[in-house]
């Protein structure tokens, strides 16, 4: 999906409930750059992503999934 939830932010960066939360509140802060909140339980994955430093390309080049 390209929307990610605190509970993927949790499975992706092995992070409790709470800091998974602050990460999600975080992202969307610098994303939105203003007090309007779009939804308020999904950010960008692409963002998420860039958050952690996972670098997409090199871990499919580096599997066997081919699209």
């Amino acid at each position: 999906s390209q929307w990610a939830s605190a509970k993927d932010i949790m499975q992706i960066g092995g992070v409790g409930r709470n800091k998974a939360y602050a990460i999600r509140n975080e992202i969307a802060k610098e994303c939105y750059n203003d007090n309007r909140i779009r939804n308020r339980r999904l950010v960008p994955m692409n963002e998420v992503l860039n958050y952690f430093d996972i670098k997409l390309d090199y871990l499919l080049s580096t599997t066997n999934y081919k699209r």
